[in-house]
């Protein structure tokens, strides 16, 4: 069985402090620890095994073979320091004002201190436009000055720190409000200066909250899109920031590229899931079952569960034969036991003659198959693997990956293997359950997933797509020059649809066609027993990818700049009804 990738969220309401008893201090710490963890960490698991899913080498190289990407990291991180810097002291100088001080305006300034969260990122920065470009209110004046803010860094730290500048004040203000200013004035009654005053008194007691407020800034900072994208132009290797770049590589069907990039700006549900199913965490709702058996209130201990964790988890000052040991020493196993079961997993995962040694003694292949002993060890009737592959590297992770099914075959225990690797998955896997933000999409064979999604992000997420947006009448689809019929909906009322394509289902011919679509030969790219081409279909604005076997590719002798004919052969079109496939 195999669980494909999660990714979720939450939120938690926070809890404004009202006066300074410790538990409302607690309370306030743990709300703001548990937004931050809940929205900001938990997300981005599904990023980072996106993009370590080929491996470390290939999400360094992702990082820094291409200079755009490189110049978008330097840039981004040159940037958001500046606009952290600018809103922290901002933050601190805003709180300290509407805490202590009374007067006329108070109340507007808090409206204000708010604007940024009523405004849209892409209005904010077209404020900036009109202000500071070239046709301007103050353009002229900074042109002549030889000072450059639009399309420059300048910008791109205006707009930051506009979208970003209520997170340190906000969090600072009912803290502070909470606290009172007594113990300030017992420090000024006893001598203290302004610095010593914020040094000694008021920085120990906001620090938290500060820290939280910098934490949630930063993170904005480091993803907004809307308002630096109005102001960058979005120069690629001068202007692109991190969040800019991961959009153009998308765009340009860079998936590996675009999420690396995107784990260094930003962790998922799945991992939950396991946690649920292992009793290492409570479900909100639901039961677990195994088989007709509810285990939902066992223990852990009970379920008769192995985990094997993503990044192993070994007790680093234990041997290899104490690693697996341990789950039937701590069960009290009698020691003849615990030696023999100990030497029958170390033969079993290939192993022998390295019981004694520490696990930093191991290759990354050699820690994982330690891991798998370890959970195997205590009989299992249920192995979980959470991403068990996601450390190694390509070499390894395919090695492993024909041990693990050949093992699986002669133990006929039941697995749960949890991966975004859709060819992992379809090369291990019985049955596969797609996951999107907690919810199942869809479950089936790998095959029948494959040739039926069910759902268009299904369809999405099992590989790379020719995405086509258009409407459907009276059985016929019409997106941008495409034409094609499609008996799936007969009526005259136009409906909104979109049609995927996988680029093996697209035909290339020299001769056009009415409903055919017209493209430009952009790249040919050999692979092996297929040619993969790049074409740009002017008339709908899009690239497409196509996958050719050899034989036809030569045969059409295709050229970069040739203009051709574009068909599908097939196509799985969702609209919000029901999907169809023709």
């Amino acid at each position: 069985m195999h669980v494909s990738g999660v990714h979720g969220s939450g939120s938690v309401r926070s809890v404004r402090a009202t006066a300074d008893p410790l538990w409302v201090r607690v309370l306030l710490i743990g709300s703001a620890l548990t937004v931050t963890v809940v929205l900001i960490l938990v997300p981005l698991v599904y990023v980072f095994v996106q993009a370590f899913s080929a491996g470390v080498g290939e999400w360094w190289s992702q990082l820094t073979a291409d200079p755009d990407t490189r110049h978008s990291i330097f840039l981004t991180f040159s940037v958001v320091p500046a606009a952290v810097l600018a809103n922290t002291v901002f933050g601190i100088a805003a709180a300290w004002t509407l805490t202590r001080f009374q007067f006329r305006g108070r109340l507007l300034l808090l409206t204000l201190l708010d604007l940024p969260f009523a405004v849209s990122p892409v209005v904010a920065g077209l404020c900036i436009l009109l202000i500071y470009g070239a046709q301007g209110w103050l353009g002229p004046l900074l042109k002549s000055a030889g000072i450059q803010v639009v399309f420059a860094w300048p910008g791109l730290v205006l707009a930051t720190t506009f979208v970003t500048l209520p997170f340190v004040a906000r969090e600072l203000i009912p803290l502070m409000e909470s606290l009172g200013a007594d113990e300030e004035l017992a420090a000024v009654s006893l001598g203290a200066g302004p610095w010593q005053l914020f040094w000694r008194v008021t920085l120990p007691n906001i620090r938290w909250g500060l820290l939280f407020g910098v934490i949630q800034c930063h993170a904005r900072a480091i993803g907004e899109f809307g308002a630096v994208k109005v102001v960058s132009g979005g120069i690629s290797g001068q202007t692109d920031t991190m969040p800019l770049r991961v959009e153009k590589l998308f765009q340009e069907y860079n998936n590996p590229g675009s999420f690396a990039v995107a784990s260094v700006l930003t962790l998922s549900g799945k991992t939950t899931l396991l946690r649920i199913i292992a009793g290492l965490e409570s479900a909100d709702s639901g039961r677990v079952l195994f088989d007709d058996r509810d285990v939902t209130d066992l223990a852990a201990r009970e379920r008769g569960v192995g985990f094997v964790f993503q990044h192993y988890a070994l007790f680093r000052h234990m041997t290899v034969a104490e690693n697996i040991a341990f789950g039937l020493r701590v069960r009290k196993a009698p020691a003849f036991e615990v030696t023999s079961r100990v030497q029958e997993l170390l033969h079993l995962v290939r192993l022998e003659g390295l019981g004694q040694r520490l696990p930093a003694e191991l290759s990354g292949g050699q820690r994982q198959r330690v891991a798998l002993a370890r959970a195997l060890a205590v009989r299992p009737q249920m192995l979980l693997l959470d991403e068990p592959f996601g450390a190694l590297d390509a070499r390894v992770r395919q090695e492993l990956r024909g041990w693990l099914r050949r093992l699986h075959q002669e133990m006929h225990v039941t697995t749960v293997f949890v991966t975004h690797d859709q060819e992992e998955a379809f090369e291990m896997a019985d049955q596969v359950v797609v996951m999107n933000q907690g919810r199942i999409e869809q479950t089936g064979s790998p095959q029948e997933v494959f040739d039926h999604p069910a759902t268009s992000f299904v369809m999405d997420f099992l590989g790379n797509v020719n995405v086509f947006h258009g409407r459907v009448t009276a059985g016929r689809l019409e997106a941008g020059p495409l034409n094609m019929e499609y008996s799936g909906y007969t009526r005259d009322e136009p409906r909104n649809a979109t049609a995927y394509v996988r680029p093996h289902e697209l035909e290339l011919d020299r001769q056009p066609g009415q409903g055919l679509l017209q493209a430009t030969v952009l790249q040919l790219t050999p692979a092996g027993s297929l040619v993969r081409i790049r074409l740009l279909a002017e008339g709908y604005g899009v690239e497409l990818n196509v996958d050719m076997v050899r034989e036809r590719a030569e045969q059409l002798q295709l050229c970069c700049g040739e203009r051709v004919s574009v068909r599908p052969k097939t196509a799985r079109i969702f609209m919000p009804e029901p999907e169809y496939v023709i």
